[in-house]
């Protein structure tokens, strides 16, 4: 599936933590389970301000999908 590995490569690029399976797991569990209209844009652009933050974990890229 394409969204999914551009998420996980951003992830690997973006440094959030290369070997994390189990965070790459959980975020991409909002791929499926979400009432938004694109999810790999959302996704992304919740990462992107994370990287923005330079707050580069699951709970804060969490934390903004939560709130949207």
């Amino acid at each position: 599936m394409v969204d999914v590995k551009e998420i996980i490569e951003f992830w690997d690029d973006n440094g959030f933590g290369f070997s994390n399976m189990n965070a790459k797991e959980q975020l991409l569990v909002w791929l499926d389970d979400s009432s938004f209209l694109q999810p790999k844009e959302v996704i992304l652009k919740a990462m992107n301000i994370a990287c923005a933050n330079n707050k580069r974990r699951l709970s804060y890229v969490v934390g903004i999908l939560r709130n949207w």
